[in-house]
């Protein structure tokens, strides 16, 4: 065959495509995850239709007790990005929860945090004034019990596994204070509400990992059986809408640790106690205001759906 102009051209021409519909399969491939995902709306999630809810348990007596714990404050903000902080996102979905819970009738709410402000409600920062010395005294006591269960061996001393934050004097206090006030108040569930996040070259762009994970007390603990159950059931309803977490440490999603004062490092508390890491805060879902708007919702009704559940088969 005698190759010609002609051929040359129409060859260069089919190459030129060939070259543009391998980059652009490319782009599309290494972009697709990261556009934005829809989110669906309160009436789009398959629940249990709402009398069902309503009916899976009644009072015996009085409201359960549910303490919310929006993660950190206005001195430690938590996790960032951009112009959104961990402590802003975490008190709007405590406000969203809180009215799911109240609606209902069967709980009595009690939040550390205004929703408003982000400072500690006027009872706590009472409470932290007035009971430092109880506060202090506690979380020595619970240290040095935790240390004779150790040298016993009534308790054995697990890795965590997944590294976290060393909590500074202060907040290591108020949380403390929380563990004390809970327990002498007896909630029956205390929820701490919080947004990951992970360390990167670049804090301004958005990360590789989303999803939920849910942090319980270590199996030998007091509180970790009830801690077990109430996780199984907010999984289980949050992964009905958010997936969970793609970090390989938190593989798991219901992960247990000794370590996390909030769920009751040193053996310090008396009830069940979840700390959940809602989502990463880069997701869009969470930083963009009006995606935010719509989810928090969401989450708020699968928290409140998963709490029944839990306490359906407590009751």
């Amino acid at each position: 065959m005698i190759i010609t102009k002609s051929h040359l051209i129409s060859g260069g021409i089919v190459m030129v495509i060939v070259v543009l519909l391998v980059t652009w399969w490319y782009w599309s491939s290494n972009h697709r995850s990261r556009l934005p995902v829809p989110v669906a709306t309160t009436d789009q999630i398959a629940w249990p239709d709402q009398t069902v809810v309503s009916a899976e348990f009644d009072f015996t007596a009085k409201p359960y007790k549910i303490l919310l714990v929006p993660g950190h404050d206005l001195v430690s903000r938590g996790g960032f990005f951009k112009e959104l902080t961990e402590e802003q996102v975490a008190r709007e979905l405590a406000r969203v929860i809180a009215k799911e819970l109240k609606a209902d009738g069967r709980f009595e709410v009690i939040t550390t945090r205004d929703y408003d402000t982000g400072e500690y409600t006027e009872e706590f920062q009472q409470y932290f004034s007035s009971a430092e010395v109880q506060i202090l005294s506690f979380r020595r006591t619970v240290r040095q019990a935790m240390d004779q269960l150790l040298k016993t061996g009534a308790i054995t001393a697990t890795e965590p596994a997944v590294d976290h934050n060393y909590a500074p004097n202060q907040t290591a206090f108020i949380l403390y204070g929380i563990n004390k006030w809970a327990n002498d108040n007896e909630v029956d569930l205390a929820l701490h509400l919080h947004f990951n996040d992970y360390p990167r070259e670049l804090k301004d762009h958005i990360g590789k990992y989303q999803g939920f994970a849910i942090y319980i007390p270590e199996r030998q603990f007091t509180n970790a059986t009830s801690s077990k159950i109430a996780g199984d059931s907010l999984a289980a309803a949050l992964g009905r809408v958010s997936p969970p977490s793609n970090f390989p440490l938190e593989a798991d999603v219901i992960i247990e640790t000794q370590d996390l004062i909030a769920v009751g490092s040193h053996n310090s508390q008396t009830h069940p106690a979840l700390l959940v890491e809602y989502g990463y805060i880069y997701e869009s879902k969470y930083y963009l205001l009006a995606r935010r708007e719509k989810f928090l919702p969401i989450l708020a009704e699968a928290t409140y759906r998963g709490l029944v559940d839990y306490f359906s088969k407590s009751k």
